[in-house]
């Protein structure tokens, strides 16, 4: 699997921000796809 395109992955860094989450590791980007998407993978 090929790495997300950057503006790709910069919208999902601006998401967590706007989700207060500046100061989250890396995984917090699944919790940015998950707002997005509108849907929780795992509780």
């Amino acid at each position: 699997m090929a790495a997300l395109p950057t503006a790709t992955t910069q919208q999902l860094f601006s998401t967590c921000a706007a989700l207060g989450g500046k100061e989250w590791d890396h995984s917090a980007l699944i919790r940015a796809l998950e707002t997005q998407a509108n849907y929780t993978i795992r509780k």
